[in-house]
């Protein structure tokens, strides 16, 4: 069995983005319900952003009630010229319409590829794949994995789904393990 050391393959990604130009717009993060998981996310996310040179705006939105107000709030970000990236914390809870929600995010400022007009090939978890393959086995065509089997832990929108769709179409055997 191949092992893909992921934190090898993280620090030469991260870089080869070192080496771009700082991008001029900030990231807007919107959340609800701050939890440890969540926490961890947002704190390895602001770690690599200042890594990066990259403003991040987090907008704690706990107060909002109901799916109107949330949209209001995509849309705010939405029409802000300095937001250059939106990312909405997920799960959403049952308060909130999530499909409402994700078809909300401006395409051009949707990072992780959650609107059903910009999700599928070009979903991050897909891209980043693709560029750990490249990466870890640059003497393989993307041939040469047809017939491999992958195992996918959650179902989820943002990275399972995703992924299971993508290695199927490469002719590779999937499955997904969810509770």
């Amino acid at each position: 069995m191949r092992k893909i050391d992921g934190h090898l393959v993280a620090g030469k990604i991260l870089a080869k983005l070192k080496e771009l130009p700082r991008p001029k717009k900030c990231l807007a993060l919107i959340s609800f319900e701050p939890s440890d998981a969540f926490s961890s996310f947002v704190e390895q996310m602001m770690k690599v952003a200042r890594q990066l040179g990259l403003a991040v705006r987090i907008l704690f939105r706990a107060e909002t009630k109901n799916t109107a107000e949330l949209l209001d709030e995509v849309y705010r970000c939405g029409d802000d010229k300095e937001v250059g990236g939106l990312v909405i914390q997920l799960p959403l809870t049952a308060r909130f319409s999530k499909w409402a929600v994700l078809a909300s995010i401006p395409p051009e400022k949707d990072i992780d590829a959650l609107n059903p007009a910009t999700s599928g090939v070009d979903a991050p978890a897909v891209l980043a794949v693709e560029k750990i393959l490249q990466v870890s086995h640059p003497d393989r065509e993307d041939a040469d994995w047809a017939g491999c089997r992958v195992c996918i832990v959650g179902a989820g929108t943002l990275i399972g789904r995703p992924l299971y769709h993508y290695f199927e179409s490469r002719g590779m055997s999937a499955t997904i393990l969810n509770s």
